[in-house]
């Protein structure tokens, strides 16, 4: 922990952590669930 490099780029990507979450949850790509009442996009 005391061997941090701040320069390097993170290998947590979004692209990588959202891939994760949806084959973790079973989630389809592409289906998000409705948050707050929002309307869904088409």
């Amino acid at each position: 922990m005391l061997d941090k490099r701040y320069a390097e780029p993170s290998v947590f990507t979004p692209e990588n952590l959202l891939r994760e979450a949806r084959r973790q949850k079973s989630i389809a790509v592409g289906e998000v669930p409705r948050v707050c009442g929002a309307p869904r996009a088409h």
